[in-house]
Parts: C-alpha cells; structure tokens; sequence
C-alpha cells in the first residue's frame, strides 16, 4: 500500500466552520466591549453638551430646539436600547452557545415580538431615521433665519422649531413602520436620505451666500467713512447666520463622510448572505453610528469660543468639588486666620489671543484698551446712522 507522504491533512468543513465562528465570536466579543466604551462616552458627552446649550445661548433658541431634539431621544433611545442589546448578547455569550443568531433573525421566528431584540431593533431604528433627517430639519430653519433676517431675533418664531420637531418625529415613525411592515424597497429608503441631505447642503450653501452678500452690500464704503444700511439687529443676526453657517458647513462635511459610511455598512448588511460578514457588518453599523453621536457638539466645541468656556467652567466646578467639601469641614479651624491677597495680572498686548471679524479677517490692536476705543467708536457710529432713520 503506497501512500502519499506530502499530501495535506484532511480536515472535516465542520471543524473549518466551528473555528471561523469561534474567531468571530472572539471579534464579536470585542467589538461589544469597544463599543460599550464609546456609547458610554458619547453618553456623557451629550448630557454634558445639554447642559451647555441649557446656560448659553450659543446658538438661536429654534436650533438649540431641533439639535436637544435629537440628542435627547439619542441619550433616552439609541443608547439604552443598544446597551440593553449589548447586556442581553454578554448574557447569551456567557451562559449559552446560541446568541447572536436572536440579533438578526428574530423575524424569521414564529413569534418575533417576544425577542427583546425586537423592540430594541424597532427603538434604533427609529433614532436612526430620526437623525438622517435631522441636518435637513437644522437646514430648513436656518433657511427660515435667513428669510427673516429683519426680525427673527426679536420674534423667534417658535412655530418653526416645533413644527420641524413634529415633522420630524413623524417621518422617523413613518420610516420605521415602513421598515418593519416591508412595505417598500430598502434602497429606495437609503436614496431618499440621501437626497434629503444633498438638497440640505445645496441649501445651506445658499444660505450662506445669501448671509454674506447681504452683510456685504449694504455697507457704503466711502474715503472717510462707511455706512451702514442696516439696523443693528439685523447686522447682529446676519453675522450669527454667517457664523452658524460656518459651524454648519464643517458640520455637514464631517456629518457625510458619516453618512456615506452608514449607507455603504447598511447596504452591505442588506448584501450579505454569510454569517460572519452579517454580523461583522452589524456590529460595525452601530460602532460608527455611537461615535457619529457625538460628532455635532465636538464641532460646535470645536468652533465656538463660548461652548469651550463652559466646559472649561464645568470642569473646574467638577475638580474643585473635592477640596470645597473639604473647605467646609476645615471652615471652622481656619475661620481666625488672615485672608490671603490675591494680585490681579493684565494680560500683555503680545498675548492678546488673534480676533476675526465675521467674514475671518484678523483684526489687531495695539492693547486691551485700543479694542475698547475702537468698539465704542464704531458703535456710537452706528447709533448715529440709525436713529436719525428710526426717528
């Protein structure tokens, strides 16, 4: 009996696809924790941002409204509905062998409903419609901003705001009743997002040419003077829209690198027949979608100087939280000792941080002083144009 010496060991497919599986379930393990990790992070950071936008007025009262909309429903839906998912799959993987089929194929069941993974699945979907359109909803009202450039400071105009939360709402359960009913194409779904937020970058271009010509062309600039054609209500208003459309064009940038990811992962889920790239791809899916949760109060933190001082604030509040408790207990002893003089230092104008107009020229001043000269200057300027018209 001859046999082959350099032939490869036969090994059984079954073995082949109980060791695929294993490293899976080892990837899979991974990623929930890496996950876990981010969700918990972005969760603080949004109740964080809340806060933020709760004690500042960074932003017009109607676009804080649409943004808490959505970073409210993510805290009280995506999150809890994921880490719940998250809980039930550590349970499955721990103490039985059969987990992660119960995350994708609980419509295939005889009673669907009776998976937890179900109505976990129906709450994340509706937060991910419900944040597909929620660039195009922030878009419309800065369209409405810039419409109403004359008054929308003085009347806010809050019926926008609402009636944008409700449409919104409304189309996040529409969609989700769509996808659970079947009732329509899932890729249509996908291209109908897409188009809603191509049209919301087309239109927050607009908004934004439209927020500089009018800033531009309605100052007169003359050999000795300029003149202002334009109440200061109006110039204060043209120049945040000018500002949040700056914010607003990063924003949508980073928010379809984002999106294009989503879609690219959600169509792949869609493709895939194996288990491991279905599963693989799912997981991915919801890794993307917790960090694109904190991706819109990074950029504002980013961008504003004002949002930055408040978490500055809030930082320093959280670290002297120690030592005041331990004040109050040392109050006592310490109540006859003499107090401490604190000496107060004036920035040097070489330190003076850089400073730009609306439009990003630099301004510079020779000192503090210097600034406040020419401030008050151009202010009585302004008054002088305006009141002799209003008048």
């Amino acid at each position: 009996m001859v046999t082959n010496s350099c032939a490869f060991p036969v090994v059984p497919v079954d073995s082949i696809a109980s060791e695929l599986e294993n490293l899976h379930l080892i990837y899979f393990k991974l990623c929930l924790y890496f996950e876990l990790l981010i969700l918990v992070a972005s969760g603080i950071w949004v109740v964080v941002a809340l806060v933020v936008f709760q004690r500042t007025d960074i932003l017009h009262v109607n676009s804080h409204r649409i943004i808490a909309n959505v970073l409210v429903q993510y805290i009280f839906f995506h999150l809890i509905a994921r880490i719940v998912e998250i809980a039930f799959m550590f349970q499955h993987y721990y103490y039985c062998k059969e987990a992660v089929t119960l995350v994708t194929d609980y419509k295939s069941a005889h009673h669907p409903t009776a998976s937890p993974f179900y109505w976990t699945n129906l709450v994340k979907v509706y937060f991910i419609m419900l944040g597909a359109f929620t660039l195009p909803a922030f878009v419309s009202e800065r369209f409405c901003a810039t419409i109403f450039v004359s008054d929308y400071e003085s009347n806010t105009r809050s019926y926008i705001s609402i009636s944008l939360g409700v449409v919104l709402n409304f189309i996040s359960v529409l969609y989700t009743g769509l996808d659970i009913s079947a009732l329509w194409n899932k890729y249509l779904e996908v291209a109908l997002i897409v188009v809603a937020n191509v049209t919301a970058l087309i239109v927050s271009y607009y908004c934004y040419r439209r927020s500089v010509q009018f800033y531009v062309s309605n100052i007169t600039v003359g050999h000795h003077n300029h003149k202002i054609h334009y109440s200061l209500s109006e110039r204060y208003l043209c120049a945040q829209n000018i500002r949040i459309a700056k914010i607003l064009r990063k924003l949508i940038i980073s928010a379809g690198v984002f999106n294009i990811f989503l879609a690219v992962i959600f169509i792949l889920r869609l493709s895939s027949k194996g288990f491991v790239p279905l599963h693989m791809n799912y997981e991915l899916f919801d890794i993307i979608l917790a960090v694109y949760a904190g991706l819109i109060p990074f950029i504002i933190y980013h961008e504003s100087k004002i949002f930055q001082r408040e978490i500055r604030m809030i930082a320093a509040q959280f670290r002297s939280a120690p030592t005041c408790i331990c004040s109050k207990f040392g109050s006592r002893r310490n109540s006859n000792a003499p107090l401490r003089e604190h000496s107060t230092s004036v920035c040097p104008a070489s330190q003076i941080p850089s400073l730009e107009n609306v439009l990003g020229v630099k301004l510079t001043y020779k000192s503090p002083q210097h600034e406040t000269e020419v401030y008050f200057a151009k202010l009585e300027q302004l008054w002088q144009q305006t009141l002799p018209a209003n008048l």
